[in-house]
């Protein structure tokens, strides 16, 4: 015989099985159970099948986030980006300048006049706690843009 808690997690996973959310549509019906769910009973009243469950559904819901939010910063230029990661420290061109070592290749950069070398791209994902791949998307298309 089936336990009551192995139960009630099987017509969990059979309302909405977890699964890698790709677009739009599942993850709204994704944060939509999860918000059913959560909003169902009190914590403390989940056994541990349904707080896994909650669990590995959140992971999800959190993965589709993270990947839209990569997905937009994607479509940024180098320069765009930093002028972000500039505003939310409140760094000034010169302080730019202290990080990369130079404060007239830091204004080309924030201007975009110049795209990134490899060595400021280093020195700017280790000072931001970024991914260096922010940096090279659509590295040298602002300066081809501008047909320099």
């Amino acid at each position: 015989m089936m336990r009551e808690a192995n139960k009630s997690f099987l017509e969990l996973v059979r309302a909405f099985p977890p699964r890698p959310i790709r677009t739009a549509a599942d993850y709204a019906a994704a944060s939509s159970t999860l918000r059913r769910l959560v909003g169902s009973k009190s914590e403390d009243r989940f056994t541990a099948e349904e707080r896994d469950y909650l669990e590995v559904l959140t992971i999800l819901v959190r993965d589709y986030q993270q990947k839209q939010r990569n997905g937009e910063m994607a479509a940024l230029q180098p320069a765009d980006i930093l002028r972000h990661l500039m505003d939310e420290r409140g760094m000034t061109v010169t302080d730019l300048g202290r990080v990369i070592g130079s404060r007239t290749a830091a204004s080309m950069l924030v201007n975009g006049r110049r795209s990134p070398s490899k060595g400021h791209i280093l020195r700017l994902a280790r000072h931001f706690g970024v991914d260096p791949s922010l940096f090279l998307t659509g590295a040298g298309s602002s300066m081809e843009a501008a047909g320099r």
